[in-house]
């Protein structure tokens, strides 16, 4: 797998530099994903090459850095987006703060599903500097595994019997459901799945269609 993900990150003590550093070091070195990461104090980077977007909102106190909510001020159609936060209540984030913190960054972009939304904890100071825990750095590491394999189930084709024709094409919307496209030889979409829950489900869906189509008839509907 190799689709681009893009790692944000809002901070003033560079706790959210740390778990940006350790989640895109276990999507590169796990799953083969493409990261880059970038500070938002050096500006908001263009969305528009990443499949994946990661998104950690700094915390201070009980207020979400602007930097991040300004970020997601944008159009995040066809992308899977995770959400993070550090230092959210000290050693043991609260699930009423989390669920705050998430509404805050979403102020701007209330329609948005993220994928998956992850808190952590306190930190400690080496060497004069904040710096994250060892308990939150196994917890970061652990949602960088369930991030990793979120996206590897994403955009996976599905090859039809007779190669070199159609195909369907399996993949995650941005409420972190799976759909399926019937697609032609040449890429053009020729139908469009419901919405399924699991990939699983999609995936019946798909010999569903490949068992019942070639008998299927067609129907038409006139207004009454």
């Amino acid at each position: 797998m190799n689709e681009k993900t893009l790692i944000v990150y809002s901070t003033r003590t560079g706790i959210n530099s740390d778990a940006a550093h350790i989640i895109a070091e276990v999507l590169e070195k796990d799953y083969s994903i493409d990261v880059t990461i970038a500070d938002l104090r050096d500006g908001q980077p263009d969305i528009t090459p990443y499949r994946n977007i990661i998104v950690g909102g700094g915390v201070d106190d009980t207020r979400v850095y602007d930097a991040a909510v300004d970020f997601m001020d944008k159009n995040f159609e066809g992308k899977n987006v995770a959400l993070y936060f550090s230092c959210e209540d000290g050693k043991n984030p609260k699930v009423e703060s989390t669920e705050e913190n998430t509404r805050k960054v979403l102020a701007k972009n209330n329609s948005l599903k993220p994928i998956d939304v992850a808190a952590f904890g306190g930190c400690r100071i080496s060497e004069g500097k904040p710096a994250m825990d060892e308990l939150n750095v196994e917890r970061v590491k652990d949602w960088a595994n369930k991030l990793g394999k979120m996206f590897s189930e994403c955009q996976q084709p599905q090859p039809m019997e007779e190669e070199g024709k159609g195909f369907f094409e399996i993949h995650c919307d941005v409420a972190g459901k799976f759909r399926f496209h019937l697609k032609a030889a040449n890429g053009e979409i020729i139908a469009v799945s419901e919405a399924y829950e699991t990939k699983q489900a999609a995936e019946n869906g798909i010999e569903s269609v490949k068992k019942n189509a070639p008998a299927a008839r067609i129907v038409y509907k006139t207004a009454e």
